[in-house]
């Protein structure tokens, strides 16, 4: 899940390691965070398998010009760093783009059928990527699960306890609500009310070809 998270961001933007953990905490809400301590791993698995590649943004010193490294999004993240004054002894960031092998990557781990429902809520952040098609079959399968849930809990006896009813009544309600949003993304498929943004190429924002 957190490599379809990076993989889906880096499609927009060449980002940093700070910039991506703060972008997928806010993509996967507030009860979700994501440390350091597993993102960078992550970040050194998708760069060892040549789905991202990396630059450093202090590579160059006063007086010498700075390698370019054919993204524009990072170019420019290194001009921001380079024009603020740096402490001695610190250590450069990275800016991590997407590779062409990224983008294939990220293409079948968005159209991936399992996962939990947070793998669920990534996969339709980024299912601009998919034809309408495979979209729809996403939304289909998705809506047949949330029905069997909610059969389920009507089969499910009666709590007695108070609060445990309390908090089924919440949860129900948060089904039947993701049921009937899942109700208005399958009508706008079928009815081809797409996204004007939607790329299935995964084309790159700038720069060259990787």
């Amino acid at each position: 899940m957190l490599e379809l998270a990076v993989l889906g961001l880096l499609v927009d933007t060449d980002l940093h390691g700070y910039e991506l953990k703060k972008r997928i905490t806010e993509l996967l809400g507030p009860w979700s965070s994501v440390s350091f301590g597993s993102l960078y791993p992550a970040l050194a698995r998708l760069e060892r398998g040549g789905h991202v590649t990396s630059t450093a943004e202090a590579a160059s010193q006063p007086g010498r010009p700075t390698p370019m490294s054919g993204s524009l999004g990072a170019e420019l993240a290194a001009y921001r760093t380079r024009s603020q004054p740096r402490a001695s002894g610190r250590r450069a960031r990275k800016v991590y783009a997407i590779t062409d092998d990224g983008r294939a990557t990220l293409r079948a781990l968005v159209d991936d059928h399992t996962g939990d429902d947070r793998a669920f809520a990534l996969r339709v952040a980024f299912c601009r990527l998919l034809d309408p098609s495979a979209r729809l079959a996403l939304f289909r399968r998705r809506r047949e699960s949330v029905a069997e849930r909610l059969a389920h809990r009507d089969a499910a006896p009666t709590s007695t306890d108070r609060y445990r009813s309390r908090l089924l009544e919440f949860q129900d309600d948060r089904l039947l609500r993701e049921l009937a949003w899942l109700d208005d993304l399958i009508a706008a498929e079928v009815a081809g009310d797409h996204n004007p943004g939607d790329d299935p190429a995964l084309a790159p924002t700038g720069g060259n070809p990787r």
